[in-house]
């Protein structure tokens, strides 16, 4: 963690800005949702621990969840994180967790009912702005609002959010991934694409930048780039992961892992 090493001048405004890249990264570094302090936290077991222990417990699990995204785990992430709200509808952190919950509820329709997965975002909306009423900075509350408000095709709005929220904390690896992808799929590859990357250089932590960065080349065209990065991804649970991976292997050429895709 600490053996970054660096090279250049000894300028005052060279030290100046060396010693601001070292906050910006050990920021980065301990505080991501995948970052050193959330791995330390989410290896601890407590037994019969207190109320608010479990209320943030549920957020460690809605990010293991996310690690893979799997349907099962999904329904007991849910779950705690709505008797979290019930029991602490002040926790504005929980609210944007259950908000982005909804959200993949919606987008990968765990219920199988496209009439249960148009209620999700409309819920999913409703816990976003639940929790940036309580917490208007709340970097989960705000990037559930902007998710769930480009799923309703506010498209507009969502970029809006998304450029005060980057704007409010520039260092947030999870917002920036997530806003690089809006941006993306919104038209601004060239920007979109940008923050991906940087997001993933300074946590590559979730798997979701690999997905993203796969999309990024695929549609700038270089197949083969797509592929690396689809390679790298560890989402083979995730349904947008096989229906873009059949698209950059057979774009691409790779006939057998193609074939896999799609059987």
């Amino acid at each position: 963690l600490w053996a970054e090493s660096y090279d250049g001048g000894l300028k005052v405004a060279q030290l100046m800005e060396v010693q601001t890249d070292i906050a910006r990264n050990v920021s980065s570094s301990l505080a991501q949702a995948y970052g050193v302090i959330f791995q330390a936290d989410a290896n601890l077991h407590v037994v019969n621990p207190p109320d608010d222990w479990a209320a943030y417990s549920c957020t460690l699990s809605f990010y293991a969840y996310r690690v893979g995204v799997d349907a099962e785990s999904r329904s007991s992430v849910r779950a705690c994180l709505e008797k979290a709200v019930d029991r602490f509808p002040t926790y504005a952190t929980a609210w944007g967790l259950l908000s982005l919950i909804y959200i993949d509820d919606y987008r990968f329709e765990f219920s199988g009912d496209p009439a249960e997965s148009a209620a999700a975002l409309d819920r999913a909306l409703a816990a976003a702005r639940r929790s940036v009423g309580l917490d208007p900075v709340n970097i989960r509350g705000r990037q559930a609002e902007m998710v769930a408000l480009y799923f309703h095709k506010e498209i507009d709005a969502a970029l809006k959010v998304g450029k005060q929220t980057l704007t409010i904390n520039p260092n947030d690896t999870e917002f920036m991934g997530e806003y690089g992808e809006r941006l993306a799929v919104s038209g601004n590859w060239h920007d979109g694409c940008q923050l991906i990357a940087e997001a993933r250089q300074k946590n590559p932590g979730s798997g979701y930048y690999d997905v993203d960065l796969a999309l990024c080349s695929y549609f700038s065209g270089d197949y083969t780039q797509a592929a690396m990065w689809i390679n790298k991804s560890p989402f083979p649970s995730n349904p947008i992961y096989h229906l873009l991976a059949a698209a950059v292997f057979g774009e691409g050429g790779y006939k057998i892992a193609a074939d896999r895709e799609v059987a």
